[in-house]
């Protein structure tokens, strides 16, 4: 399919989400209970699901590359050669980025470095992608390079997910992403009652749903009989949306979670609803890029057409990664701690923040990423050509 600018600007929009959060939003000192306090549990939900944004829309992309190309002749050689194309760079250079770290720090301890590697994982669980299973069974998170887990969610599913879709039919990919939507919250409520939170959160399993919402919206759009019924639903679809957004922004499903989990006999149904917010958050991003494919969009797909949410997705990658380096770094070096606004007089951190942000992922896209991936991409899907004799079978 063509390349969509609508489709730059959600992933913009994923992109600004978590990194508002982590140096605006999450970083503000408030009282609990305090007007900013509610106004942040109101709007937190969506703007951690902007890991969620990328689950789905990161399945939608590539479900429907894959979908497109499995009759291809060099099929898994294209594909991974564009997938590191587009990860590796920016990736092994956040770990070149710790490696110099340790280094440093094994010859010369400074307070700055020292905060940059406290409660760090060690290289090699970086490099082999299982940073995820390594933060559940050691309790930690990793630092600046935390927000890496969610890049090792999506790299262990492109393991499984070319040869599934290579190996099996449309309607049986379709028949997967359901049984896999539907058990998701199962799965991390399993998780969650037998290790711990952060299992539920981290772990592929538990977001499955995310990505195979991706893949099942790409099946759709490529079905014009279903693109023809759910155009006719379209309305239909929209007030979900609006309901499932009310649904997290209200903070229903911990609500109705609460009194459950207080019981010991219904703890595990407490913790059952409580996880289906993700299932919430999912859905209604996942609704949110059909309705881009469904007539009357035109709103939705100007504002996410918008020059600085595509400028913004085009960079987002890199934006993503070297965010919370560049925050933690500032706010230690002012203050010696973790990112923290606690008065008027540090507003201008996130400021710098951002700004250092941006102009790092633009330098990185143009000068490392782009040049990277404009090679990679030189390697084209090939299909073998229509033998003479068949192609007179298919006429006669």
């Amino acid at each position: 399919m063509e390349h969509r600018r609508d489709l730059d600007g959600v992933r913009g929009v994923a992109c600004l989400s978590v990194i508002l959060l982590h140096t605006v939003v999450g970083a503000i000192q408030a009282e609990a209970g305090s007007s900013y306090d509610q106004f942040r549990i109101a709007i937190q939900p969506f703007l951690i699901g902007g890991v969620d944004l990328f689950f789905v829309l990161s399945g939608f992309l590539i479900g429907g590359i894959l979908l497109d190309n499995k009759e291809s002749t060099n099929y898994f050689r294209t594909f991974w050669r564009r997938r590191i194309g587009r990860i590796f760079p920016v990736y092994y250079v956040m770990i070149l980025v710790l490696i110099a770290l340790y280094a440093v720090d094994w010859f010369y301890k400074t307070p700055l470095i020292s905060g940059l590697l406290y409660n760090q994982l060690p290289v090699w669980a970086y490099a082999t992608f299982i940073q995820n299973f390594y933060m559940v069974s050691e309790g930690v998170f990793g630092n600046f390079l935390g927000v890496t887990w969610s890049l090792a969610v999506e790299e262990q599913f492109y393991l499984i997910l070319p040869p599934l879709v290579f190996l099996l039919s449309r309607g049986k990919i379709v028949v997967i992403a359901v049984l896999a939507i539907f058990a998701a919250p199962f799965v991390r409520t399993i998780l969650w009652q037998n290790i711990d939170w952060q299992a539920s959160y981290l772990l592929s399993p538990a977001r499955m749903d995310t990505v195979m919402w991706g893949v099942l919206i790409a099946c759709a759009v490529r079905n014009e009989h279903v693109i023809s019924v759910l155009s006719r639903l379209r309305m239909a679809i929209g007030i979900i949306i609006v309901f499932l957004a009310a649904l997290v922004a209200a903070d229903m499903f911990n609500y109705a979670s609460a009194p459950l989990l207080a019981t010991t006999t219904y703890h595990t149904h407490g913790l059952f609803v409580s996880t289906l917010r993700y299932s919430a958050l999912a859905m209604m991003y996942a609704l949110i890029i059909l309705r881009l494919y469904l007539p009357g969009a035109g709103a939705l797909r100007s504002f996410l057409s918008n020059p600085i949410l595509v400028r913004v997705g085009l960079v987002s990658y890199a934006a993503y990664m070297y965010h919370q380096l560049i925050n933690f770094t500032i706010h230690r070096a002012v203050h010696g701690g973790n990112p923290l606004i606690a008065e008027w007089r540090d507003a201008y951190l996130p400021i710098i923040v951002l700004s250092l942000t941006f102009l790092a992922a633009a330098v990185s896209y143009c000068y490392l990423e782009k040049p990277i991936l404009d090679r990679a991409r030189r390697q084209k899907y090939t299909f073998e050509e229509p033998q003479p004799q068949a192609l007179l079978s298919r006429l006669g």
